[in-house]
């Protein structure tokens, strides 16, 4: 199971590997020393783009939504949806949704 340890907001996601780093050490968190499954998420001000770390901080996915913002309750849904170092967005959304106006069907279940 993925987990998600924190996230950034109103982060310039101009920076590269190094910065993003630098933004993480200063809330001790170690992006090469996350375990398997971690992730953590830099979001830009906006809310439209992000940069998530995950599986051991060497891999890293940018996505910008084609829309618009980026919807909140999402956000915890995301490191379940990484397949094949792409991030699936909509299935994070349809998870996030169905949760939210089913949650019976899902209860004692966790994300994904």
């Amino acid at each position: 199971m993925a987990r998600l340890v924190h996230i950034f907001f109103d982060t310039n996601l101009g920076n590269g590997h190094a910065g993003l780093g630098k933004l993480a050490s200063k809330k001790k968190i170690r992006l090469h020393a996350l375990k398997n499954g971690d992730c953590v998420l830099f979001l830009n001000r906006a809310q439209t783009a992000l940069k998530m770390f995950a599986s051991n901080g060497d891999m890293i996915i940018h996505y910008k939504a084609p829309w618009g913002r980026l919807e909140p309750e999402t956000l915890r849904h995301l490191p379940n949806f990484v397949e094949g170092g792409t991030l699936n967005y909509r299935g994070a959304l349809k998870d996030a949704l169905t949760r939210k106006l089913i949650p019976n069907k899902f209860k004692g279940e966790t994300s994904k």
